[in-house]
């Protein structure tokens, strides 16, 4: 890790988070809308999450690197306030109302399996099956997700009507992020990564041999263990971006490895690692300025919509669930829409969708998740933060 004063724009991540966000709700619409349509797997979206926070959090640590030391319990309470309060408070709003409609939503979907009953039997999803089982309010089910423990849990990493699974799994990346910082202090930050990488490829090989397969153990892939790749192959970019200038052999090197990560994980992360160092690097360092293709991209990326865009796209994600399932279950159970082809069907579906999902995120964003912020915030500025003198604070 390393602060070279550098100040890239990062606003081209909110197109990618706001694209992210908008890719899963269209996806779900036609999967449960039963269209036809065959779009990407919307789990490549929550991939996308994981690159993007491993990234962020990694450059944010390297922009307060002289006020908050990694590898110290300072930064990591610190860390751990700030990320709670960003977290937990929608969260622990959406989670109790899903709780609240929870036999509204499980009424819902089961109208729209029973469409085409045969797409969904022998999966995860299917309302006739063990998840119908595991939607249960129970006091054990409702401390596991405050706690933010279930993803940890086989049995609870799918027991809420959400798909929070991704939830758990950033909280988990946030518990060991200041430890990771802390290894990558004393052992290197790279030699780090990749040891973590290996653990993660001995964890699925024992997984396998044990449980015959990932899906067989953990319904959704939830366990940090076996997903923390693509939180490494974010930090590993946010160290090729700020090693480009003064160092860009070591630069490539995190690059290098930041590309091998994503190679074995899919063609999409691939493109997505290029891009993110593409345009966070892409200061013309002679002209101060961005080079015309990045300026063009960047505005593209960065501009009011998908600023907007991205302060909601973590309440569209958990919220456009309630929208399928309640307000599909009764629109395809409406006589007066047999008649309807699926395409005219899947159209109400996602225009409501998307009106209901953006419009009760904004509501949640400036009356919830902005007031969370400041609320961690406030505890924050109680701690005095202290400059950093040792002569060489960077992880690198």
């Amino acid at each position: 890790m390393a602060n070279n004063g550098q100040s890239e724009n990062q606003a081209f991540l909110d197109g990618i988070r706001g694209a992210a966000a908008l890719y899963v709700l269209v996806a779900h619409c036609t999967i449960w809308g039963g269209s036809r349509i065959k779009l990407l797997d919307p789990k490549i979206a929550v991939d996308v999450f994981m690159v993007l926070s491993g990234y962020l959090m990694m450059y944010l640590a390297n922009m307060r690197v002289t006020v908050e030391p990694p590898g110290t319990l300072a930064f990591a309470k610190r860390f751990w306030i700030r990320r709670f309060f960003r977290i937990a408070p929608v969260y622990y709003i959406i989670l109790a109302t899903a709780f609240v409609l929870l036999n509204a939503i499980k009424t819902g979907y089961g109208i729209l399996q029973s469409q085409a009953p045969e797409r969904w039997l022998n999966t995860v999803y299917d309302m006739n099956g063990s998840i119908g089982q595991k939607l249960q309010l129970t006091l054990a089910n409702l401390a596991t997700h405050i706690s933010f423990a279930f993803g940890l849990l086989p049995k609870y990493c799918n027991s809420a009507p959400l798909p929070d699974w991704s939830i758990g799994l950033e909280m988990q990346f946030y518990a060991v992020f200041p430890l990771i910082l802390y290894m990558g202090k004393r052992f290197g930050l790279l030699k780090t990564l990749v040891g973590l990488f290996g653990c993660e490829v001995v964890a699925k090989l024992l997984i396998k041999h044990y449980f015959g397969s990932l899906a067989s153990l953990y319904p959704e892939p939830s366990l940090l263990l076996i997903k923390i790749h693509f939180f490494l192959i974010g930090m590993l970019i946010a160290n090729a971006v700020f090693h480009n200038r003064k160092n860009p052999v070591l630069a490539g090197i995190y690059m290098l490895f930041g590309l091998l990560f994503s190679i074995v994980t899919s063609f999409p992360v691939v493109l997505l690692a290029a891009l993110i160092f593409l345009l966070a690097t892409g200061l013309d360092p002679q002209a101060r300025r961005l080079s015309k293709p990045n300026a063009i991209l960047g505005g593209m990326l960065g501009n009011a919509l998908t600023k907007f865009m991205a302060d909601v796209s973590y309440g569209v994600y958990l919220v456009h669930g309630f929208f399928i399932s309640i307000f599909g279950g009764w629109l395809y159970s409406q006589p007066f829409t047999a008649g309807w082809s699926p395409l005219h069907r899947l159209a109400w579906l996602l225009t409501v969708t998307l009106i209901g999902a953006y419009g009760v995120s904004y509501l949640l964003h400036i009356g919830v998740e902005r007031p969370g912020i400041n609320l961690g915030r406030s505890i924050l500025s109680r701690f005095k933060a202290k400059n950093y003198n040792e002569k060489n604070p960077l992880i690198t």
